[in-house]
């Protein structure tokens, strides 16, 4: 399976969409891959076979077909002539700060895949949004960036009216999330020390149990499970560059490569170098 990495050919747009061209039902297609971006295959023409993990769906042309966040998923024409259009954009989150990282550890989806056939009573509106966003991706002026954002901005609030995309709202209390606060900014600025429970403790002024405790109920996970998180997510942005995978692992604020290595895979589901390899790679389409 591979995870893959979606570049953006405008910064100031997290969105990929690719023009379809026709396919013959003896391409093989994309194999099973995942990405935290949501994606959208518009069928123009012929039929497609999409699969996911202990589920398939058949989509024909008129079709648009749902991809959720982190789930794995391929896709194979199967008729002569199939004509697709991808559109991958990233879900801007409701939290700031050291709180996006929650976004990202949400992945409590509830729907991982939907087909919005042509008589859904949001196919109208849906296909409106995304053809326009495949119609601007070329235009790199200001007026067609604020234009994108307002299309995914509505095709978002559709998902989530549908009930297909997790309220972050709901998953999170946020009462509680505001006095974890500190410690969130905090891990998120000296990720690469060593962080010591005594010490959040004595930052939120909490007892030691009664913090452990309260970060679990808040957020779902563990504060050790954050910590590692925050730091396997800095560690991308350094693989990117030219520094060795043991020092990425120290710069990271890991205790050893071997354990930067299990941590990272748990996370990303493979390796740093082979997350590297794929970053420095032209992604699967």
């Amino acid at each position: 399976m591979i995870n893959e990495k979606i570049f953006y050919k405008n910064p100031n747009r997290p969105i990929k969409c690719i023009r379809g061209k026709p396919f013959s039902a003896n391409n093989s297609g994309v194999p099973m891959h995942f990405h935290p971006e949501l994606e959208f295959l518009i069928i123009e023409a012929g039929r497609m076979k999409n699969r996911l993990e202990g589920e398939e769906h058949v989509t024909q042309s008129g079709d648009i077909i749902f991809f959720n966040k982190g789930i794995p998923h391929a896709t194979q024409p199967i008729a002569d002539g199939t004509v697709q259009h991808m559109i991958q954009f990233k879900i801007p989150s409701t939290f700031r700060g050291a709180l996006r990282y929650l976004s990202d550890i949400l992945a409590r989806t509830v729907v991982p895949a939907f087909v919005f056939h042509p008589d859904d009573a949001d196919y109208a509106d849906l296909s409106s949004h995304l053809v326009d966003m495949i119609e601007q991706y070329d235009d790199s002026s200001v007026a067609a960036d604020y234009r994108t954002t307002s299309d995914i901005y509505y095709v978002i609030s559709l998902l989530h009216r549908r009930g297909i995309l997790a309220d972050e709202r709901a998953a999170f209390d946020f009462n509680r999330l505001q006095r974890l606060v500190p410690l969130f900014e905090y891990i998120d600025s000296h990720f690469f020390e060593p962080i010591s429970l005594d010490y959040c403790a004595e930052l939120l002024r909490l007892n030691k149990s009664y913090l452990s405790r309260l970060f679990r109920n808040s957020t779902g996970i563990t504060l050790w499970d954050f910590i590692n998180f925050v730091r396997v997510s800095k560690s991308e942005e350094m693989l990117a560059g030219n520094m060795n995978l043991t020092e990425v692992a120290y710069a990271a604020g890991f205790s050893s490569p071997s354990y930067f290595h299990r941590t990272f895979r748990r996370y990303k589901q493979l390796s740093p170098s082979e997350y590297r390899r794929l970053y420095r790679g032209d992604g699967l389409m």
